[in-house]
Formats: C-alpha cells, sequence, structure tokens
C-alpha cells in the first residue's frame, strides 16, 4: 500500500510540473534553457520523492544526490549533441539542468516534508493533508 502511495506521489509531482511548461514546439526551440531547466526539474523532484521515502539519507545530501541525479539526462542529452554534426557541448544548457534539477529536489523536500497520510483499516479510509503551520 505505501508503494502505491509513493509511485502516486512521484507521479502527481512530475504531472504538475509537466503541466506548467508550454508544449508547443516553438517554445522547444525558442526556449532551450528554460525546457532544460524544466526537464531537469522533473527529475530532480522525482529523484528526491524517490529518496525520501526509500532511504533514510538526511535532507543535505538527499538533496545534492537528488541534483546530482536530476543532471544525468542532460549530460547525456549534452554529450548526444556533442557528437552531432553542427552541434556541440553546451556549457548554458548544463548550468540550466543543474539549476532546474536543484530547484525540482528543493521543492519537492519542501512538499513531501508536509504531505502526511494516514490510514484507518477498520474504517478503510485514507486521509492525507498538507501541513501549513506546525505546533
Amino acid at each position: 500500500m505505501a508503494c502505491k502511495i509513493k509511485l502516486c506521489t512521484v507521479i502527481t509531482l512530475v504531472a504538475l510540473m509537466l503541466l506548467c511548461m508550454s508544449v508547443s514546439s516553438h517554445a522547444f526551440n525558442e526556449y532551450d534553457k528554460v525546457w532544460h531547466f524544466s526537464i531537469s526539474a522533473v527529475f530532480g523532484a522525482a529523484s528526491e520523492t524517490y529518496l525520501h521515502y526509500n532511504t533514510k539519507i538526511e535532507t543535505p545530501q538527499r538533496i545534492v544526490y537528488s541534483t546530482f541525479l536530476g543532471i544525468v539526462p542532460g549530460i547525456f542529452k549534452e554529450l548526444y549533441d556533442d557528437r552531432q554534426k553542427d552541434n556541440q557541448f553546451d556549457w548554458g544548457d548544463m548550468a540550466a539542468n543543474a539549476g532546474g534539477a536543484l530547484v525540482g529536489a528543493l521543492i519537492s523536500n519542501y512538499i513531501n516534508n508536509k504531505i502526511e497520510i494516514r490510514f484507518d483499516i477498520k474504517e478503510k479510509k485514507a486521509t492525507v493533508s498538507y501541513q501549513i503551520v506546525k505546533f
């Protein structure tokens, strides 16, 4: 049951981040750095959510690992670009990848620390709450 909730959290975060991006083909060509930032933010958030629920890594290290995992697809994309004719490895794209992965990991960590899920087996219900203020 807990695995399903973790999967739902990851899917929800990815869907929300993808919905925030413009998906027109013109935007892809015009706003290359925005795309690099956005896609890396999705990977950073997904990585942080996975590590948040499946490891006992403390927050600072988890964010660092999530940021690194979030830029891995960007690294592979830039290495692929470097091998293409009339294209090269772009450090500006890598900066956008790193920034996006870090922002995605930080947002995901903030949200994952605020979400609380409770199960009541007897009444067959689940309660999901978002903690606004901590007393």
